[in-house]
Parts: structure tokens; sequence; C-alpha cells
């Protein structure tokens, strides 16, 4: 998709007659990308419900995460992957809460010690007041449930709370 999307662009820019394709070609060009988007689609509602299924079979409360990144950044996750497991959800009965991100990276998942120096590389949490180490993502995991847990424990109706501080 984004290399379709590179040269369509790149051609758009240019003047008409310097133009690489003419209409006929960029309509199959367009055709292709719209069939791609379509694959994509499918593999993601394919995952979505896979989540949502496995979330109904064990009876279980999803707590997703709600950083955004946008489409420049290619997060695939955020951009198209979590609005449909919500819409699945919302659906379904399934109960979910979008938990504010607000320093899951820098929280130490074991002594709840915030700070910046926490989290020294992309994939590295080390924290500066137990010396708890574990990888940076597994540990804000762990955080985004621990926020779930307390907006369950709150009796918070379930929802997207993202805007919101815990």
């Amino acid at each position: 998709i984004k290399t379709i999307n590179k040269d369509l662009d790149r051609d758009k820019k240019k003047p008409v007659r310097e133009r690489q394709w003419r209409s006929p070609e960029r309509r199959k060009i367009r055709l292709k990308l719209q069939t791609v988007h379509k694959k994509l689609k499918a593999k993601i509602d394919n995952v979505a419900a896979s989540i949502v299924a496995k979330a109904i079979q064990q009876k279980a409360l999803l707590c997703i995460d709600s950083v955004k990144g946008g489409q420049s950044m290619g997060t695939f996750g955020q951009d198209h992957l979590i609005p449909e497991v919500m819409k699945l959800c919302e659906n379904q009965g399934v109960p979910f809460y979008v938990v504010p991100c607000k320093n899951t990276s820098r929280r130490c998942s074991e002594c709840g010690h915030t700070a910046k120096g926490n989290r020294t590389t992309t994939e590295g949490f080390c924290c500066v007041s137990c010396g708890f180490t574990e990888v940076s993502h597994k540990n804000a995991a762990i955080n985004i449930v621990y926020q779930g847990k307390r907006l369950y424990d709150a009796q918070i109706p379930y929802g997207n709370y993202h805007r919101r501080n815990v």
C-alpha cells in the first residue's frame, strides 16, 4: 500500500505531460490499491475476531492501549486493529477499557515508581528506584492491565477512557 501510494503521489506532482502513467494506467493502479486495501481489511477483521473470540471464551476483560502514533509512523495496531476490536467488543457485549496511556512506559510495574530515567532505550526498562528490569513493552502492558483493573475495581462503566487521566 505504501509503495503504491508513493508511486501515485510522486507521479501526481509532475506536470501531466511528464507523468509516467496516464489515466488508463492510473485507473489500473488505483484498482490494485483497492484490492490490496480489501485484503488488509480482511486480515484485520480476522485478527480482531480471533482476539474477541478468545476474550469471550475466557470470559475476559480487554484492556487496550490508547497510544496514537499516526499513519506516518505505520502504526498498524493503533490505526486499524484497535478500532475494529472496539467495534466487535461493543457489538458482542465484550467488556473493554481503552486505558489512558500516560506514563505506562515509564512506570515500574513492580514498585510503581514513575520516572523518565526508567525508560533507557526503546526496548529496555530499568527502574531507577528498585532496579527492576524488563522489556519495556511488557512492562507497559502490565501497567495497562493495572490501570484497567483500577477502572474495573472502581466500577467505572466499560468503554473508551483514553482522554482521561486515571
